[in-house]
């Protein structure tokens, strides 16, 4: 079981890397370009990720804000704490 919670830990963790690029891309995309081939490739992880909390507060409600990230922190720090007591009984 500890195997287990170590695997999705670390996928938790490898995602929560990704996303924190993609804000600071999104900060320096006019330098950076939209045609940047690892751009692309932040974007096309991290999107499918994003896509479903910005249904549920769109941008237009938070003034222009994208908070779908502080979203899926929240929901992986959620799945986190129960794997956790599932797995290991904390």
């Amino acid at each position: 079981m500890y195997l287990i919670f170590q695997i999705v830990n670390y996928i938790i963790e490898v995602i929560q890397i990704l996303v924190i690029i993609r804000i600071v891309i999104s900060w320096l995309m006019p330098m950076l370009g939209y045609n940047n081939g690892f751009v692309k490739l932040i974007f096309q992880i991290t999107e499918p990720l994003l896509k479903p909390f910005r249904v549920i507060l769109p941008l237009g409600r938070a003034g222009g804000m994208d908070f779908s990230p502080i979203i899926l922190f929240f929901v992986l720090w959620v799945i986190q704490g129960l794997l956790s007591r599932l797995l290991l009984g904390m």
